[in-house]
């Protein structure tokens, strides 16, 4: 069995800079210790997450260990520029050493989607299509992709994953139904809900397509 962490970085009531000092120290402990993975979770304008920027989290964290996988969980896809997060996640592969796991989702909060101007109706096809930017981009070479929300011609992609093809894919699930993507295109599944409520999830995952996903629960 391997252990990891699933942290939200909740505000405390400690400023900013000993909050993370703190933190950064915890996560040397965790890598001490053995554990096996690591993961931030993305929010925006709420004191549920003070790392809303994963990648910079990510990247200090990286400087702070050294066996550690580190990811978050989940990079918001509708909230960047595909090519933008494409090379930042490239970069934190090579600044971990090939630690990096690449969590990815449309994002469950409506009020802090709104808050970047964006139509919750719309996110999931954005999602959709910039993880096929992403996923195409890690290939190297020129990127050229023709979608409703993302257009891009001969693109030279100069920055390539150290993990190849890509770093190991996670996706968190909260219903048995998005089990199916994730088993069929080989993603590691994460879900908060008890034992109970992942029996029909796992059983979806181990006999699907492909047999590949690989349950983690966070109770």
């Amino acid at each position: 069995m391997k252990l990891g962490v699933f942290d939200h970085m909740d505000r405390g009531q400690v400023p900013l800079d000993q909050f993370f000092e703190e933190r950064l120290t915890l996560l040397e402990a965790y890598d001490r210790a053995g554990f096996y993975g690591y993961h931030v979770a993305e929010h925006h304008a709420t004191p549920l997450g003070v790392a809303p920027s994963p990648g910079v989290w990510l990247s200090a964290a990286a400087q702070r260990t050294k066996q550690l996988r580190l990811g978050a969980l989940v990079y918001l896809l509708p909230l960047y520029h595909p090519i933008k997060l494409l090379e930042e996640i490239c970069m934190l592969d090579h600044l971990s050493k090939g630690r990096l796991m690449l969590g990815v989702g449309r994002g469950i909060s409506p009020i802090e989607l709104r808050y970047y101007g964006l139509d919750p109706e719309q996110t999931p096809s954005m999602y959709a299509e910039a993880l096929e930017v992403i996923l195409r981009g890690m290939q190297g070479g020129m990127l050229n992709f023709e979608g409703k929300h993302y257009q891009y011609r001969d693109v030279p992609i100069e920055i390539e994953p150290l993990q190849r093809p890509h770093p190991p894919l996670w996706y968190g699930v909260g219903r048995p139904d998005q089990v199916t993507w994730a088993a069929k295109n080989r993603v590691n599944i994460v879900s908060n809900l008890f034992s109970s409520g992942m029996k029909s999830p796992t059983a979806i995952a181990r006999n699907g397509p492909n047999r590949a996903a690989r349950p983690r629960t966070c109770p």
